[in-house]
Order: C-alpha cells, then sequence, then structure tokens
C-alpha cells in the first residue's frame, strides 16, 4: 500500500514535468513549423523569380530567332543579287574581250594601212624625182 502511494503521489509531480517537457516541445515543433513555412515562402519567391528570368529569356529567344530568319532572308536576297552581279560581270568580261580584240586587230590593220601607204607615196615620189631628174 505504501508503493501505492509512492506511486500515486509521484504521477501528479511527473505530469507537471511531462506537461513543462510537452510545451517545450510544441514550442520548438511551432519554431520548426514557423521555419520551414518561411522557408517554403523564400523557395516560392526564388522559383516566382526564376519563372520571371526564363519568360525574359524566353522572349529574348524568341526576338533572337525572327531576327536569325529576317537574317537569313536577306543573305538569301543578297546571294541572288550576286549571282545575277556575278553573271553581268561574266557578260561585261566577254564583250570586253571582244571589243579589245577588235581594237588591236583594228590598229594592227590600221599599222598596216599606214605602212602601206607609205610605201606607196615612197614610191610615187621616187618615180616623180626620177621624171624630174631624167627629163
Amino acid at each position: 500500500a505504501l508503493d501505492e502511494m509512492r506511486r500515486a503521489l509521484a504521477q501528479p509531480l511527473a505530469k507537471p514535468k511531462n506537461r513543462a517537457a510537452d510545451s517545450q516541445r510544441n514550442q520548438e515543433s511551432e519554431h520548426h513549423t514557423v521555419e520551414f513555412s518561411h522557408h517554403q515562402t523564400q523557395q516560392q519567391v526564388l522559383m516566382e523569380q526564376q519563372d520571371e528570368h526564363l519568360d525574359a529569356m524566353l522572349d529574348t529567344v524568341r526576338n533572337l530567332h525572327g531576327i536569325a530568319g529576317t537574317m537569313n532572308t536577306e543573305l538569301d536576297d543578297q546571294a541572288i543579287l550576286l549571282d545575277e552581279m556575278g553573271e553581268l560581270v561574266d557578260s561585261t568580261q566577254s564583250k570586253l574581250t571582244a571589243a579589245r580584240k577588235s581594237v588591236d586587230k583594228f590598229l594592227r590593220d590600221k599599222g598596216n594601212r599606214s605602212l602601206h601607204i607609205i610605201l606607196i607615196l615612197f614610191a610615187v615620189i621616187l618615180v616623180l624625182i626620177v621624171l624630174v631628174i631624167f627629163t
């Protein structure tokens, strides 16, 4: 019976200690819950900022894609123009070569004509001199 009394007296004393420990555990648990909630809020804010940055990057990539497409079209147009220019240069080169040949031929023929004319004039003058001297 004495042991039972001791147990009965010890139980009310133990409960306040357990209550204090429970209260401390509850406070620690609430503190951890608040910290966890704060950490979750920070993570949510960081994720929202990352989403905004990714959206901005996506817009930039889309703009770059549009610019690249425009550049590709412009380069294709310029390639066509360069091909046409190359054909015109080739045509002009052919015409210049033909004109140069004509000029060279004219100068050669003119040189021969001049030589022929000089020789004929020299022969005529020689004949005239001989006629003047002998007559």
